[in-house]
């Protein structure tokens, strides 16, 4: 069984996916982690499983969000078990394209058989700190003290910035999540 979590978004979206080997716990060491980025200096191969993938150029944010749909459904497999973190129940801003770039992917998800569960960011942040309101720092600090994986440092990013990493790090929480969800009890995924 593969296990995925997706922090989905429309500037930088990230994946982060596991496969359960029997006798092998949950570790980074063993996850891979993709980005979609626009930055150039983050494009490309970071340590031996961290990929940032470009950003195809798009015309309208309907050539956007399909590219994104579509970077994602090719790395999706059919019997994965993907956690996709849910809306920020405050957003502001461009609400309306937030919600149109995720239902395509979840549309592609359905579509193509993948097995999703929309969890909220405060599960999610509650499961990496015990804290649901966590900021981008504290999820930070819980993931270096979990892997050992400065991910900032590996990525040469700023103190102030905290994409890509913030978003993969969202993602890794999000797969060690779907590890511990139990399986669906009815399959609702179009076969």
């Amino acid at each position: 069984m593969r296990y995925v979590g997706i922090d989905y978004s429309m500037g930088c979206p990230a994946m982060v996916t596991w496969t359960d080997r029997e006798g092998k716990p949950f570790a980074w060491e063993d996850c891979t982690a993709y980005f979609v980025t626009d930055v150039r200096k983050y494009v490309g191969r970071f340590d031996h499983n961290v990929f940032g993938i470009a950003m195809k150029d798009w015309s309208c944010q309907e050539e956007r969000f399909n590219h994104l749909a579509d970077t994602f459904g090719q790395l999706l497999e059919r019997d994965d078990r993907v956690v996709l973190e849910g809306y920020a129940m405050g957003a502001k801003g461009m609400v309306f394209h937030i919600g149109e770039n995720t239902g395509l992917l979840k549309n592609r998800m359905w579509t193509t058989g993948v097995h999703y569960e929309s969890v909220s960011p405060s599960v999610i942040k509650k499961h990496a700190t015990g804290k649901g309101n966590s900021d981008k720092k504290a999820m930070h600090e819980a993931f270096v003290n979990l892997t050992g994986f400065d991910l900032k440092r590996k990525l040469g990013m700023s103190e102030q910035n905290w994409s890509p990493s913030g978003d993969v790090v969202d993602a890794f929480f999000a797969c060690s999540l779907a590890t511990t969800l139990p399986p669906p009890a009815i399959d609702t995924v179009q076969k």
